[in-house]
């Protein structure tokens, strides 16, 4: 063999090996998996008296489109539509908003993205009417909205971030908090899972980020959702049980971090995000009737969002937002 066929060989490999490792390679790591007593949290869902939500609604602030396997390792190079979303838990006790999308000077960090200021608009007035706002985790995208609304002294003392995500401003970046905010800000304290309203449950979930947490709401007619926040991007994340690629996981959102890095102690391939649901779920207690389902609803997906709808219009969270647990596709009573 020639000495440039060698090289151009040797290149070829090395390149293939790079593209495997960064795009391809799915292995978990040796963490075990978290686990998540579906009895327990729907105990806790209950220990609140008063009127469970009503419904969900949703918004959604900026759209994009990445090859699907940058966020479902392995997943191919066709284009997967995504959105930035805002949700609205239609409480008795007052609305409930979680996760707050992000500004479209904040949307300038995120370029694949196209930020609709209409749709920020009316998330933003979300908040003034809001009784509590909780977001998934510190990224911009999802806290953004809340810590540069120019409504911030009327909503603070109506937000719950927690006290993970407020012991990790950096990873906010270039989002930061108003100025002389965290001096006084008093963050939600709470260790496991935590009912903040009848019906609706925080679980910590570090993984992600320091600050990862997942809302359970249960709805007044006994529908039940689990919100993943950017624990699960995609569907395909929790259903294939395939984490991120270590390109965007490990390289740009900083995911798997060794347990010296304030950042982030727990990383994907430690063993939470990719199995939690599909380990513990699929054999969770039975629901409250026959034929009911959890409900999860992925972070990014938005194909054939068609039933979701603005703020006031009581849509319940679009079918392709949500995924039961097991084989069924179903996402509806029965």
């Amino acid at each position: 063999m020639k000495r440039w066929h060698k090289i151009v060989l040797t290149l070829t490999l090395l390149l293939g090996a790079a593209a495997y490792w960064l795009l391809y390679d799915n292995r978990p790591g040796n963490g075990p998996a978290e686990k998540l007593d579906i009895a327990e949290l729907r105990a806790v869902a209950n220990s609140m008296t008063g009127t469970k939500p009503q419904n969900i609604a949703v918004e959604t602030v900026a759209r994009g489109a990445l090859a699907d396997t940058m966020l479902v390792a392995g997943g191919g190079f066709g284009k997967r539509d995504q959105g930035v979303h805002s949700f609205r838990i239609g409480s008795g006790a007052g609305n409930i908003v979680f996760d707050t999308a992000l500004s479209a000077k904040s949307n300038e960090a995120m370029p694949f993205y196209k930020h609709d200021a209409a749709v920020y608009a009316r998330a933003q007035t979300a908040l003034l009417s809001a009784s509590q706002i909780l977001v998934s985790h510190e990224h911009l995208d999802h806290i953004g909205g809340l810590l540069t609304s120019p409504q911030w002294p009327a909503i603070a003392a109506r937000s719950r971030i927690s006290r993970a995500q407020f012991d990790h401003p950096e990873i906010t970046e270039p989002v930061v908090w108003p100025k002389g905010a965290r001096a006084s800000y008093r963050p939600m304290d709470y260790d496991g899972m935590k009912a903040i309203a009848p019906g609706v449950v925080v679980i910590k979930a570090a993984s992600h980020t320091p600050g990862s947490q997942l809302l359970f709401v249960q709805l007044a007619d006994g529908r039940e959702y689990l919100f993943m926040g950017d624990i699960s991007s995609m569907e395909r994340n929790w259903r294939e049980t395939r984490a991120r690629s270590r390109l965007v996981g490990d390289l740009l959102v900083g995911e798997n971090r060794t347990s010296d890095d304030r950042r982030v102690t727990q990383a994907v391939r430690a063993g939470f995000e990719h199995r939690l649901v599909c380990q513990h779920m699929i054999h969770h207690a039975p629901a409250p009737r026959r034929g009911l389902e959890i409900q999860v609803v992925a972070r990014c997906d938005r194909d054939r969002r068609t039933r979701a709808g603005a703020w006031g219009e009581s849509a319940h969270v679009a079918a392709a937002l949500l995924g039961g647990c097991g084989d069924s596709e179903s996402t509806t009573n029965q």
